[in-house]
C-alpha cells in the first residue's frame, strides 16, 4: 500500500510538473505559479527519494524505519528545493548555502536526540 501511494504521487507529480515546464515562462510568471512549482517539486523529491531508499532497503533485505527514512527524505528535499528557491531570488552565494545546509543536518540532529530522550525517560 505504501509503495502504491509514493508510486502515485511521484507520477501525479512528475505529471504536474511536466505541465508546468511546458506550459508557463518562469520569467513572467506570478510568485502563485514559483510558489506551486517549488511545492509540487518539493513532493516529487521526496517521493523520489523515498522510494529510492525503500528500493535499496529492500535489496540489502533489511528492516527499516519508515518515520525515520521520511524524515530524512522529506529533509534533503528540503535541502535541494531550499538552495533552488535560494537561487532563484539571487541570494545563493556560499555562506547562506552553508548556513541553510547547517540548519537542515540540526534539524536532523534534534530528531534523532529527541527519539533518543523518550527512550530513556
Amino acid at each position: 500500500m505504501l509503495n502504491f501511494s509514493l508510486i502515485s504521487g511521484f507520477l501525479i507529480s512528475l505529471g504536474i510538473l511536466s505541465v508546468l515546464f511546458f506550459n508557463t515562462n518562469p520569467f513572467n510568471s506570478n510568485d502563485f505559479t514559483l510558489t506551486a512549482f517549488f511545492a509540487i517539486l518539493l513532493f516529487f523529491l521526496i517521493c523520489l527519494f523515498a522510494l529510492i531508499s525503500f528500493w535499496i532497503s529492500g535489496l540489502r533485505k533489511k528492516h527499516f524505519n519508515i518515520k525515520k527514512t521520511f524524515r530524512r527524505c522529506t529533509l534533503l528535499a528540503a535541502l535541494i528545493v531550499g538552495m533552488l528557491v535560494f537561487s532563484s531570488l539571487n541570494v545563493l552565494n556560499f555562506m547562506s548555502g552553508l548556513t541553510y545546509t547547517i540548519a537542515i543536518i540540526l534539524l536532523e540532529f534534534f530528531f534523532s536526540s529527541r527519539k533518543i530522550e523518550k527512550e530513556r525517560q
